[in-house]
């Protein structure tokens, strides 16, 4: 008898440390922008992660410690993630991956809500592909080239202001194109992927 309470007690404490902090994290949380880090790309990532359940979406796949941008890893089609400029101080993000396309998980995180990546001036690209993401907005944005947000419920976009934007995969989605044609200069787009509800 003592030894299945040892062993239960053991497994349990075995449990705790390896559940992820997100899990912990409640919407009330507040996160100070940790020294070196850029205080308005920290924030709207935190903004973000602590809408409906998306902290706890991603935490079945990452295992973030929301205090620690360090622990984000570096972006890949396998865990996701978020890479941050090592050469700038504060660091800023350069690329953010939330999208599902690889074989071991067919779709995305299952994230949703709206993501502002507005004046991320060192952001080079976005994947939020195989969502529920029904905003995105990345206005000023000066660096953007790539975004790939296929797959989403995404009714609302913000591209002002994105001159180095030239790859845009939209397919999928809600969006209206005519609007989002006014809002693009579509001649500085090589390449945007059409098949959209609207």
């Amino acid at each position: 008898m003592k030894k299945r309470i040892l062993a239960l007690l053991l497994a349990a404490a075995v449990t705790l440390t390896i559940i992820p902090i997100m899990i912990f994290t409640t919407a009330g949380d507040t996160f100070p922008t940790p020294e070196g880090f850029h205080d308005n790309d920290y924030q709207k990532i935190i903004s973000f992660l602590m809408q409906g359940d998306n902290l706890a979406n991603l935490s079945a796949f990452v295992n973030w410690d929301l205090a620690d941008p360090t622990t984000w890893e570096p972006p890949n089609d396998r865990t996701g993630g978020i890479e941050w400029c090592q050469f700038s101080n504060p660091r800023r993000i350069t690329s953010i991956w939330f999208g599902g396309t690889n074989w071991d998980r067919e779709w995305g995180f299952n994230l949703s809500g709206s993501l502002d990546v507005s004046d991320f001036s060192a952001l080079e690209s976005v994947n939020i592909e195989r969502n529920n993401i029904t905003e995105l907005i990345v206005s000023n944005t000066p660096r953007l080239r790539t975004v790939t947000a296929c797959e989403n419920q995404l009714t609302q976009l913000n591209f002002s202001n994105t001159p180095a934007l030239t790859h845009m995969r939209v397919t999928l989605n809600l969006l209206n194109l005519n609007n989002l044609e006014t809002q693009v200069s579509i001649a500085e787009i090589q390449e945007i992927t059409r098949g959209n509800v609207g």
